[in-house]
């Protein structure tokens, strides 16, 4: 008889508490706490610099055009990467073709010459 185990595909998560626009938060990531702890650092520091050019009281108002600015971040380096990546592939392409057109057409076809002759 086979022998099944569950396995659960979520990574294991630990909660901790942070502290985002002077607001705590019970939150749950990853097993390293550090980069949940990184993450809203990161999301606070936004929330007070939006605040602090902009003069709005309202914590909500300030968490959108937070987000609003994050997503805008996030999508420009998704398209810079995209990018990125579409040339890397166009090159080596090219390089394929290169290399194919200098490679003479029965390349690899026999074993290789052991010195014996006729």
């Amino acid at each position: 008889m086979e022998h099944t185990q569950d396995i659960d595909p979520r990574p294991e998560s630990t909660p901790s508490t942070v502290t985002i626009f002077g607001s705590e938060y019970r939150i749950r990531g990853p097993a390293d706490s550090t980069y949940g702890r990184e993450v809203a650092e990161l999301v606070d520091a936004r929330m007070k610099e939006v605040a602090g050019h902009q003069r709005i009281q309202s914590p909500l108002r300030v968490a959108i055009l937070t987000l609003l600015n994050l997503t805008d971040e996030l999508l420009s380096e998704r398209r810079d990467a995209f990018r990125l990546a579409s040339g890397v592939e166009e090159r080596a392409r090219r390089l394929e073709a290169l290399m194919a057109a200098a490679m003479p057409a029965d390349s690899g076809n026999h074993p290789p010459d052991r010195g014996w002759s006729d």
